[in-house]
């Protein structure tokens, strides 16, 4: 009998080993503590919310997707067709777990952004090690136009995880899982599938000797799991199927319709809108009109560096050929300067959060420069200055959460009583 006992305790024991030395390796600690920062974070603002002038609650684009989350669980209705199903049903569910309010509406969205900082820094240590990883991770928690956008009931934060969760698994070389995630971020919302020209070019210049069988299975499951699961998706919000392929053409037909200043509804939808370059030129941060602890815009410290960053990491894969500095611009370019020429040449209307998927890319970058100023050399010319380069990096970050606590709508919500109680108008 004790040996028999011994024998059905053992895998627990092994279990739980395994389970307490990784909670003791420190850099799985900081995972941990960065994703319980962020979690609380969110959580925090959660239950805030304005109301503006027509009595909608709301911010940004919540005043549409939070009704239409309410009219899918009571309707079986998809009011805004011009975006897939998929972030709609995860609202939904909120609301159906937590009840119909702001908790219920974002706390599936602070889940995915508290998953998305934990699949970032993979990514960084993936492609620039631990060093950089923390560096990144740090600036992509504190920024704070990621920080707003990652919270409400929006469509972005969940595509974006799935978009980043395609990107750890394609750098893992599972690449037909990467295809899944891909068709999930793009099933959430369209621009998602922007991630596939991040891929694609890495593996063309990076991997293209490999066989051409490991891409083919990216695209492929890609294609099916996007086309496959939308009419099931869809038959979950609306209870009846829709072909996928007409769907499709539909939200591609109605977003070219949506020009600079046609179909707002009113003078406000027109002041919100901004052209691609400004947000890196000139980002005008938006304060919600109604709420004015919610201001829609880039971290100072994060937005100065845009241009340098992007110049050296264009320097050091024209003088290296780093992976990284591959994979930080084909991410700035896929998720950013392609809205310039399509601006441009159809006049589409867009807004500064469409800048978010690129948060990532600049902290990836950023993450990187810090991480080489702070490893300087104990020997050669430059080690007497190692101490000052120390000393800037953290004066940096210091500046950096400072700026978040003054334009993020962290503080208000600790501090304030009346934060974003009051009606506007």
């Amino acid at each position: 009998m004790p040996s028999t006992n011994m024998k059905k305790v053992a895998p627990q024991n092994r279990r739980s080993g395994v389970l307490y030395n990784w909670f003791k390796n420190r850099e799985n600690q900081t995972i941990c503590l960065l994703a319980f920062v962020t979690l609380i974070m969110h959580l925090v603002v959660a239950p805030y919310v304005c109301m503006n002038q027509d009595g909608v609650e709301g911010v940004l684009d919540e005043v549409y997707y939070v009704p239409e989350a309410r009219a899918i669980l009571s309707e079986g209705t998809i009011i805004f067709a011009e975006h897939p199903s998929l972030s709609k049903l995860f609202i939904a569910s909120g609301i159906l777990s937590f009840g119909d309010n702001p908790w219920g509406w974002r706390i599936p969205s602070a889940i995915f952004a508290t998953a998305s900082m934990i699949i970032f820094y993979y990514i960084c240590r993936r492609l620039g090690g631990r060093m950089v990883a923390l560096f990144a991770t740090l600036l992509f928690l504190f920024e704070t136009l990621s920080f707003l956008i990652s919270g409400l009931a929006m469509l972005d934060v969940f595509s974006l995880t799935f978009m980043l969760l395609a990107f750890l698994l394609y750098l893992q070389n599972r690449y037909a899982f990467s295809g899944v995630a891909l068709a999930l971020s793009g099933l959430c919302k369209m621009t998602g599938l922007l991630g596939g020209f991040v891929i694609l070019g890495h593996w063309l210049v990076v991997r293209r000797k490999q066989p051409a069988r490991s891409i083919g299975a990216l695209i492929i499951c890609a294609i099916v799991t996007f086309m496959v699961l939308m009419p099931l998706l869809d038959f979950a919000a609306a209870r009846e199927w829709l072909n996928p392929v007409a769907r499709v053409w539909d939200m591609v037909t109605i977003h070219e319709s949506l020009k600079f200043g046609v179909g707002a509804t009113e003078d406000l939808d027109v002041a919100w809108q901004s052209l691609p370059w400004q947000w890196v030129l000139n980002p005008r941060g938006m304060e919600y009109i109604f709420c004015e602890s919610y201001r829609l815009i880039i971290n100072p410290t994060v937005w100065i560096l845009i241009i340098p960053s992007m110049a050296y990491m264009l320097y050091r894969f024209a003088r290296h050929k780093t992976r990284l500095s591959l994979f930080v611009l084909l991410w700035f370019a896929a998720t950013y300067l392609l809205w310039i020429p399509l601006v441009l040449a159809t006049g589409r209307q867009t807004y500064l959060f469409y800048f978010y998927p690129t948060i990532g890319a600049i902290c990836l970058a950023l993450g990187f420069i810090m991480s080489r100023f702070w490893g300087v050399s104990s020997k050669g010319r430059f080690y007497r200055y190692r101490p000052l380069a120390r000393a800037a990096i953290i004066g940096y970050i210091i500046l950096d959460i400072l700026f978040f606590l003054i334009l993020s709508p962290l503080l208000p919500a600790l501090f304030s009583s009346q934060f974003l109680t009051t009606s506007g108008g």
